[in-house]
């Protein structure tokens, strides 16, 4: 069998997918969500949030590697706990998959929104969206996965491209002093930083259409480049706009591209932030509508009806007059302590039952 007919993707690639849950939850809401929280010491969160996340990216490498191939945890949970508890656990992702997506897609549409297309209707920035997520959702996970590693090369060279041309903006002074507002800010915003990289999860849940030997420096080059981001970019920010005018702007990064010119010539770079943060938003959601259909059902057939129920639902959820402020409130004080929670509680019930190799 040849390598695009095989439907099955490498460990290499399902390492990768993860990153774009990341780079989408980051980039869209966890920056003013962390400098809200802690302030002139986000900085400081960021790096203990990382050191978290290179712990959790350690624990998921060990389920990892104790899983049987073609099987995820929640066959084995079904196996030794029953069909109610595995199907309750399923349904219980599924749901936060699905608030997940909703909190991606009407960020991204409310920054087309403001930034862009300001007179357009919502339905016509969110429809064509969710009909390509939906389009490679059905194709399956090689398609997705393909079109990710294509695209991520480019992602991530305009991550470095805005860094270097917006680093003589910087003021580094603006960063200090250090752990001036308390520990509690800090343990928050280090709570928040941690929960943006916890897309890790996803690996075992894509176990079964992983073909290969997942490993440790798979893990090691993903958790160093999310680090990089969440750091960097919590640096850039503050150093650039520092903590009160910051906190202000609903998107601060992208209000870096604002900045980013290359001599007197060429001015207003911004429009690359589309390429950006649409391509990780789209394979993100993608992602998630594949996931969402592949829990829920077993057909191929069930699979299709899935991902259209739940294509819908995010249509309709994003056409909902809620107001910015309530939506930024839901997503900080439920959707981010909730979700991480949720996936604490999935990963440590993942790695009791994995303890040991293969069925019961």
């Amino acid at each position: 069998m040849s390598t695009f007919s095989n439907p099955k993707i490498s460990p290499l690639h399902g390492c990768i997918l993860c990153m774009s849950g990341t780079l989408g939850l980051a980039q869209i809401s966890g920056a003013i969500i962390i400098i809200e929280q802690a302030k002139r010491d986000t900085f400081v969160s960021c790096i203990i949030g990382c050191m978290a996340y290179f712990l959790f990216a350690f624990w998921i490498y060990r389920i990892v590697k104790n899983q049987a191939p073609n099987q995820s945890f929640l066959d084995v949970l079904e196996l030794k706990m029953g069909f109610l508890i595995a199907w309750a656990v399923r349904y219980w992702i599924a749901l936060y998959l699905f608030c997940e997506l909703f909190v991606v897609d009407k960020n991204v549409v409310l920054w087309v929104k403001s930034f862009f297309l300001p007179f357009t209707p919502i339905w016509a920035i969110s429809l064509p969206l969710l009909i390509v997520c939906a389009y490679l959702a059905v194709k399956g996970i090689k398609p997705i996965a393909i079109s990710f590693s294509v695209l991520m090369p480019a992602i991530l060279l305009l991550i470095f491209f805005m860094a270097v041309f917006t680093f003589k903006y910087r003021h580094f002074d603006l960063l200090l002093p250090l752990f001036s507002e308390g520990t509690q800010p800090i343990l928050k915003g280090a709570t928040t930083s941690f929960r943006a990289g916890m897309e890790l999860f996803l690996l075992l849940l894509l176990t079964p259409h992983t073909e290969g030997i997942f490993k440790w420096k798979h893990f090691v080059a993903l958790v160093s480049v999310i680090s990089f981001f969440i750091i960097n970019a919590a640096m850039s920010v503050l150093t650039i706009f520092g903590t009160y005018e910051a906190s202000k702007q609903r998107f601060p990064l992208f209000t870096q591209w604002r900045l980013v010119r290359i001599s007197s010539f060429m001015e207003h770079l911004d429009f690359l932030s589309i390429y950006q943060w649409l391509n990780s938003t789209a394979i993100q959601i993608s992602l998630g509508l594949f996931l969402i259909g592949d829990l829920l059902t077993s057909k191929h057939r069930h699979n299709k009806i899935a991902i259209f129920v739940c294509t819908t639902a995010l249509f309709i959820g994003v056409e909902l007059q809620l107001n910015d402020s309530d939506f930024l409130a839901f997503t900080k004080n439920y959707f981010y302590p909730l979700s991480t929670l949720s996936i604490l509680c999935w990963t440590a019930l993942a790695y009791f039952i994995t303890r040991k190799r293969g069925l019961v």
